[in-house]
């Protein structure tokens, strides 16, 4: 997907199979999508192998009131483990540094 986003910018499509699939390669752009123009893109068609080969309808294949339903669950979850406090913080940076260098090591493989 770097590549193609180097290619194309940081909005283009992609065709799985006969499905035609928007990427958005940013965190703008993401936000710009999902966040400001929440309503315009908020379904998602089903994507078969999320919804039939891997058998998921988690989070990320969800939509619509489903969708709600999990995010709610998923954010009172996180909450109770902690997000929003500062020692999850010092957490989740440790672990992105570890993270980021074990990417490092891999030297762009």
């Amino acid at each position: 997907l770097c590549k193609l986003a180097a290619k194309y910018g940081d909005v283009f499509t992609i065709y799985l199979g006969a499905r035609r699939v928007v990427v958005l390669n940013t965190y703008d752009t993401m936000k710009e999508a999902l966040h400001i123009q929440g309503e315009a893109f908020r379904d998602r068609p089903p994507i078969y192998f999320v919804t039939e080969i891997a058998d998921s309808n988690g989070v990320f294949s969800a939509s619509g009131p489903m969708w709600r339903e999990q995010r709610r669950f998923i954010l009172n979850v996180l909450k109770d483990f902690g997000v929003g406090k500062s020692i999850l913080e010092d957490k989740i940076q440790e672990e992105i540094s570890y993270f980021l260098e074990s990417i490092s090591q891999c030297e762009g493989q």
